[in-house]
């Protein structure tokens, strides 16, 4: 695997992220539009606070992941959240 972020946008297995939001919450995605088979991990790190962070001393990561999306198979759907307090703090979020 590799890791994705705004310095390294692209995987090697063909997916992208979206544009780095440094000017408020995001939403940043990750699409992997063909997924090769195989066993997956998903973490979330914890790069940099902003004012409401500050505040609260914490950082959210909301993660939706969709399994067949716009085919003719079942499509399957995941939502997580986690918290993450410190800075390169990085928590496995989906296996």
């Amino acid at each position: 695997g590799n890791e994705v972020y705004y310095g390294n946008k692209h995987s090697r297995i063909g997916g992208l992220l979206s544009k780095d939001f440094t000017q408020g919450y995001g939403p940043e995605v990750y699409l992997l539009p063909e997924a090769p088979a195989g066993m997956y991990h998903v973490k979330a790190k914890y790069y940099a606070s902003h004012q409401a962070s500050r505040a609260t001393g914490t950082t959210s990561a909301v993660i939706w992941t969709f399994v067949n999306l716009g085919t003719c198979h079942s499509t399957v759907m995941d939502f997580r959240t986690v918290r993450l307090a410190s800075h390169s703090e990085m928590m496995e979020v989906l296996r």
